[in-house]
């Protein structure tokens, strides 16, 4: 993204999902920090905002991937359904009020977000971007 807040044409918008990853990267930690105080209505509030933040992040990093031409867009496109079901899963889970239940999954999840976001993602956007500046 360029001073002007646009993005860069070069970067083809791989800056701007390194910063909604960042941002994600900051959610998750506040998530896991607020499961380990045990705080149920900051945690609810915070998948509340992982979940709207991940879809939007996913939908810009799809579109992203489209236009390059990812050759793995399917098999990553699955495992953004199979993410946002699971937010969704721990979202009713909290809103019922089964804490228990809801620790190991809210762990699971930062886990597995945290991992697609620093391997999945990284390697998609370089290689998306690498397509698109040879294009």
């Amino acid at each position: 993204m360029t001073q002007s807040g646009r993005t860069d044409e070069r970067q083809g918008g791989s800056g701007e999902l390194e910063q909604e990853h960042q941002i994600l990267v900051g959610l998750i930690g506040e998530l896991a920090e607020s499961m380990e105080r045990r705080r149920p209505a900051v945690t609810i509030g915070l998948v509340d905002r992982i979940a709207g933040t991940t879809a939007a992040h996913f939908a810009n990093e799809e579109v992203f991937m489209r236009r390059s031409s990812y050759e793995q867009l399917t098999p990553h496109l699955e495992e953004h359904r199979s993410l946002l079901l699971r937010i969704d899963e721990l979202r009713g889970v909290l809103r019922v009020g089964e804490q228990e239940r809801a620790v190991p999954m809210a762990r699971d999840l930062v886990s597995s977000l945290s991992s697609h976001i620093s391997s999945t993602d990284r390697v998609a956007v370089e290689r998306a971007a690498a397509a698109a500046a040879s294009a």
